[in-house]
């Protein structure tokens, strides 16, 4: 699967929408992160930064597979933050 076509299926899957096109890498943005995708050792690998998080890797797997779990980080991370300000609220 070429990069393009990654990022065309992450995007769908995920609700994200591209917001770069450079030489070997898509940048796409929402849901809070700022998602990268990379070319790898003939590969890629996806890179996705949330606020106040480290980097989170993904290397090549069925897209289907790496839309669920990137899914189920981005929705860990708002439940985190719903937490966090639940603790904050007197």
């Amino acid at each position: 699967m070429q990069i393009e076509e990654l990022a065309q299926g992450v995007s769908a899957g995920l609700g994200l929408t591209i917001t770069g096109r450079e030489p070997g890498k898509v940048t796409l943005e929402g849901r809070q992160a700022v998602v990268e995708i990379t070319p790898f050792f003939g590969g890629w690998e996806l890179n996705v930064q949330l606020p106040g998080e480290p980097v989170q890797q993904f290397f090549e797997e069925d897209l289907r597979y790496l839309i669920s779990r990137v899914d189920a980080r981005l929705k860990a991370w708002v439940r985190k933050q719903e937490e966090l300000a639940r603790r904050k609220q007197p």
